[in-house]
């Protein structure tokens, strides 16, 4: 169930960022800001990654590297949502990312203590 919620937050998380990117221009300029923000949190995502965490590592990264670049993509995701208007969402979305996180303490503490899987 936490797994599904984690896939969930990180598909909000995405979309959060590629809005805000959309509402910042016009025309071209609109769908570049939209796919190169989304595209550019998927890739911090995916590519730096600790062994057995999920998959392959395409950048080995340590466990505190990966903590910080969640809660900065996550952190990043809430403040689109508040500069947007969208304050309420994004204090929801905050409130269920650290409700997950809490849930994943285990994850959480082996990954800040850079332990192995």
């Amino acid at each position: 169930m936490n797994l599904a919620l984690r896939f969930v937050l990180e598909l909000c998380m995405w979309y959060a960022l590629g809005w805000w990117g959309w509402m910042q221009g016009r025309g071209v300029a609109r769908w570049l800001f939209a796919l190169a923000l989304a595209l550019a949190a998927m890739l911090l995502w995916g590519v730096f990654r600790v062994p057995n965490d999920g998959g392959e590592p395409k950048v080995e990264v340590t466990g505190r590297v990966r903590l910080l670049i969640e809660t900065v993509l996550f952190a990043a995701a809430v403040a689109a949502l508040a500069g947007e208007g969208r304050r309420t969402l994004a204090v929801v979305f905050a409130v269920v990312t650290a409700a997950h996180y809490a849930a994943s303490y285990d994850r959480v503490n082996r990954l800040a203590r850079n332990q192995p899987h």
